[in-house]
């Protein structure tokens, strides 16, 4: 029994050494591929600048600022490298108008002051707001946006920005996050037997084959509606999504 729960230990400490690494290789992978990016961006404004001197039209290149900025807030993600952006320079204030400089105190009737950041992501938050939801719009998959427990989404390495799109339509959904390379799933298979989910979705391209066995017998034992979808992709997610709603809708009658 001891050595049952020792294994156990050592399994769940690997599992969360290769979620370390894999969020190391995310965070990394972000950093080249924005710097691959500034690094086109600046190639095609050489182009550019050349194809002027002679009088050639060609499309106007990527902006540079832009790319520059990707590449700065992927550095800044990294948490040993965010202290060195915000203590190296002052507070910048982004001015949501090109012919209004506001006061910096707002005044009753005036306009309203400019937002004021401090790094570079919430620049990249204030210039590049997301689109308002529309007045009244109703959830894509309306049973599970109504269900009292969460959806829950199983594999892979957890996107902020994949985790936005789903609790767009379903606000309530977690995702817990397992790979080919963790040697246990007992943790995530004890949430699903505590029933705790209203439905889930099991990434099955991200999860070893045995894992995703028994997540779908725990499925199955817990009488908890499931689907599977190959990866974290919008079209598989939607996908999957509107399967999940018609089961969820079927087990409902």
């Amino acid at each position: 029994m001891g050595v049952d729960f020792f294994d156990e230990i050592v399994a769940q400490l690997r599992a969360e050494q290769a979620g370390e690494v894999e969020r190391i290789d995310l965070l990394t992978g972000r950093i080249v591929a924005a710097a691959q990016a500034h690094g086109a961006a600046k190639k095609e404004q050489l182009r550019h600048q050349f194809a002027q001197r002679f009088g050639v039209k060609v499309s106007t290149p990527a902006s540079l600022e832009d790319t520059a900025l990707a590449l700065a807030a992927a550095v800044e993600s990294v948490p040993e490298c965010a202290p060195f952006f915000a203590p190296s320079r002052p507070p910048v204030t982004v001015l949501t108008s090109a012919t209004t400089v506001h006061p910096a105190v707002d005044r009753a009737g005036s306009e309203p002051a400019p937002p004021v950041v401090h790094t570079l992501t919430e620049a990249a938050r204030v210039l590049n707001p997301p689109a308002p939801a529309r007045p009244g719009a109703a959830s894509a998959y309306p049973a599970l946006a109504a269900a009292v427990s969460p959806l829950l989404l199983i594999g892979g390495v957890a996107s902020p920005e994949k985790l936005s799109y789903v609790r767009a339509d379903v606000p309530r959904a977690e995702w817990l996050e397992l790979t080919k390379r963790q040697s246990s799933a007992a943790g995530i298979l004890s949430r699903v037997h505590s029933r705790k989910h209203g439905a889930v979705v099991l990434l099955e391209g991200f999860i070893r084959d045995d894992h995703a066995a028994q997540l779908r017998n725990a499925c199955k034992a817990a009488a908890l509606p499931y689907v599977t979808a190959r990866d974290a992709g919008q079209g598989q997610l939607r996908d999957a999504l509107g399967q999940l709603e018609r089961v969820v809708r079927e087990a409902g009658r």
